[in-house]
Formats: C-alpha cells, structure tokens, sequence
C-alpha cells in the first residue's frame, strides 16, 4: 500500500479525538491524568476539562471521571452525553456505567436514541450496570436488534440485572442465529429463578452445536436447583 494511501485509511479508521490522544501529551491531558491518579473530583478540576474547547481533553476527562466512580458525577458526565462529538458521547456514557449510580438511567435511556451505533451499545452496557430493573423494559428490544453488538450487550445487561419479568423474552431468543449472542442468553436466564419456565425451555439447549452454549445451558440448568432438571 502507498504512503499516502495508508494515511488516508487510518485517518479512516480513527477519531480526530483519538489521533490527538496519540500525540504528545498536552499541559491539560497530563492535568487531567494527575487528578484521576489523586482521585481528584470535588475540587472542580475534572469538572472544568468536561467543558473544555478541545474534544480529546473533554473525552480523557469523561474517562478519568468515570474511572473515580463518584456519584457526584453524573450530573456533569449527562451534559457531555450529548456532545456534538461522537468520541466525547462514548466516554460519556461508559463512564457512566463506571459509576453505576441509578440517577443516571433516565440519561442513559435517552442516549439509547443516539445515531452513533457504539454509543448506543454503549449506553445499553452502561444500563445494566446500574442494578435498576426499570431499565428492562427499555433494553429487552434490543434483543431483537440488527446489530450483533446490541443483542450481545443486551443479554448480558438482562444477566446483570436479574430481573425474572425479562425471562419470556429471553426464552424466546434461545435460537438466537449467532452463537456469540445465544450463549449469553442463556447466561442471562441463569440468574432469573423461575425454574418452572427455564428448565423446560433450556433443557434442549443442552443439544446445540455450539459447546459454549451447551456448557451454559448445563449451568443454567444446575442455578435452577429443580428436580425437573
């Protein structure tokens, strides 16, 4: 491949914000990097790089914020959800996730909307981490989504939130296409206790040809303490 054609393909395949990131580090990244090494957030700092000019300081800003995991947080992480750079709004809302604080699902669920597809994978991984089952009902669609990356996501956020009223729907998805996705379902159902519907349906799961997907089925299966089992 010629230079000037390899050039053109990772400027491509990168964010402005990430090529920047790459380069030598700026008096505001090494800022920001010393306040997450502190744990820095109530003197204000952080809160400062959230807003500033520069898209690559305000998206190390989110990642250093989120990495302090301070409920405090979520208020100045939400604006930065709807930044008009798509590399800000990942950081964002992964940190988010970080900090798993239940205040931040109505913002969460609102980046669900959002036109990057990263962003909403990302939203949907954020969602499950905040332990807040009215979240289920806005991220079981996404287990019929066309994105691989949001059905696998959307699993495991159903396993992280353990809520039993998600157990139809993962039933109905046991003959997910992709294997990937379909193992993860299965995971998700062994964390609902309702044996009664799981054991019947997961039972010839243990039959699929995918051996991961059957090794979670035999766990699921053992979750469930039955005797139908």
């Amino acid at each position: 491949m010629k230079p000037a054609a390899f050039v053109c393909v990772l400027l491509g395949s990168l964010s402005l914000a990430t090529l920047v990131a790459q380069a030598a580090p700026t008096p505001a990244l090494r800022a920001i990097a010393i306040a997450e090494d502190q744990r820095r957030w109530s003197d204000g700092e952080l809160r400062g790089y959230l807003k500033d000019g520069a898209a690559v300081v305000r998206a190390r800003a989110a990642r250093a914020v989120g990495r302090l995991q301070d409920s405090t947080s979520v208020g100045a992480l939400s604006e930065r959800v709807v930044d008009p750079d798509v590399a800000v709004r990942r950081e964002a809302v992964f940190a988010l996730g970080q900090v798993g604080h239940r205040s931040a699902r109505g913002v969460l669920e609102r980046a669900l909307g959002d036109r990057d597809p990263k962003v909403v994978e990302l939203a949907i991984e954020a969602l499950g981490k905040l332990s807040d089952k009215a979240a289920t009902p806005r991220l079981l669609p996404y287990l019929d989504a066309k994105l691989a990356g949001h059905r696998t996501e959307a699993a495991v956020a159903m396993w992280k939130l353990a809520d039993s009223t998600a157990v139809p729907a993962l039933i109905a998805h046991l003959r997910e296409p992709d294997p990937a996705v379909r193992w993860r379902v299965v995971y998700a159902l062994e964390k609902c206790m309702a044996p009664a519907q799981i054991v019947p349906a997961v039972i010839p799961v243990l039959a699929d040809p995918d051996p991961l997907v059957r090794a979670h089925a035999a766990r699921t299966l053992g979750r469930q303490k039955s005797p139908l089992a």
